[in-house]
């Protein structure tokens, strides 16, 4: 799964791509800082250019969700920000939605899921949670893009129906 990580890792965050060309703006002088219709206007026209190029590109990009909430992660100690990516298409504008956790285990660890504690209110562990991609949705936001051959092989992989022989082996390893 190393170029779906690799690719998941570059994918651009819009918000990211539209304060860049904001900032340049600002620093051309096209918009004076203290006029707030003047920078409403550049943001408009920045977002626009943004998602031009993004379209023109056929990338697909992401949005931060609930940037003021942060995860630290217990391996690495790495605070990830955001509870999750939203992923979309420019073209479609089909989108879907991942937890910045299971992103984060893909670029950073190398997992492919990870479980979680589902606590009651005293704090005693009534379940364990499996989080894992949802690869259908995947593709589907990545329909008709220039996502690299070897990316999406290794999601239709990830499709694939694990054979119950594969199950059995898997358990006798363990």
């Amino acid at each position: 799964m190393e170029a779906f990580r690799i690719y998941f890792s570059a994918i651009p965050c819009l918000a990211d791509r539209v304060v860049e060309r904001l900032a340049s703006a600002v620093e051309e002088g096209v918009v004076e800082q203290g006029d707030a219709q003047a920078v409403r206007r550049a943001h408009q026209v920045a977002a626009g250019s943004a998602l031009a190029r993004l379209r023109e590109g056929r990338l697909v990009y992401r949005n931060l969700l609930f940037p003021h909430l942060s995860y630290r992660c217990q391996d690495c100690g790495e605070e990830v920000q955001g509870a999750y990516w939203e992923l979309v298409n420019p073209i479609t504008n089909d989108r879907g939605v991942f937890r910045t956790r299971l992103v984060h285990e893909l670029i950073t660890h190398r997992r492919m899921s990870y479980q979680e504690s589902v606590l009651n209110f005293s704090g005693t562990v009534v379940a364990l949670e499996d989080h894992t991609w949802d690869f259908q949705a995947l593709l589907r936001i990545l329909d008709g893009l220039s996502t690299p051959p070897a990316v999406l092989a290794e999601i239709q992989t990830m499709l694939q129906p694990v054979k119950p022989s594969a199950l059995a082996a898997k358990k006798g390893a363990v």
